[in-house]
């Protein structure tokens, strides 16, 4: 744990623990709110000639979401006991949400949610842009939590100088990489 203290960001560790439990519980709530109180969630209302093929494609996201939800929260604890299994599971959550956030983004892109402005298209359009902010922000954070507290950067680069090296024939003749 001493170890740790000395060559980790703790405020960088806590931000991360964060975004995970913060997206842990927003999409917990979404799901939630969508299966109690619909109309504060769903897009397209129910006279809508699009809402059974909204509803279905929102119900079809429930198992992703819940990966989502289950990585970020791993990654949050992880984080929180100081293991690097807790990197791992924020960056799997990040990219998760990168995901979805782009996959919610086409279809409201297809089914004109952004056409108009109303409560409904701001409030996708709020979920789609903190997908796709907090993600990509995720990986980045974690990918700078790993390189100081498990030297993940250097283990990886170390790695490739050790299998790929040119091979003296070849970089004479080709001037390529071989693997040794």
């Amino acid at each position: 744990m001493n170890a740790y203290k000395e060559r980790c960001n703790l405020r960088l560790n806590n931000v991360l623990i964060w975004i995970g439990l913060f997206s842990s519980l927003s999409i917990s709530l979404y799901w939630i709110l969508w299966n109690v109180i619909p109309s504060l969630v769903q897009t397209f209302s129910p006279d809508s000639p699009q809402f059974a093929q909204y509803v279905a494609y929102q119900n079809s996201f429930l198992m992703a979401d819940t990966w989502l939800a289950v990585s970020a929260l791993l990654g949050a604890v992880g984080l929180n006991r100081r293991k690097a299994w807790g990197l791992l599971f924020m960056v799997i959550g990040a990219s998760s949400a990168i995901f979805l956030g782009l996959m919610d983004l086409i279809f409201d892109l297809q089914h004109g949610v952004f056409d108009c402005l109303s409560a409904a298209a701001a409030t996708e359009g709020a979920i789609v842009l903190t997908l796709l902010s907090v993600g990509p922000l995720a990986i980045v954070l974690s990918w700078m939590q790993g390189t100081r507290c498990f030297g993940v950067y250097e283990a990886v680069c170390e790695q490739d100088v050790k299998v790929f090296r040119p091979a003296e024939s070849d970089r004479k003749t080709h001037g390529s990489w071989a693997l040794q």
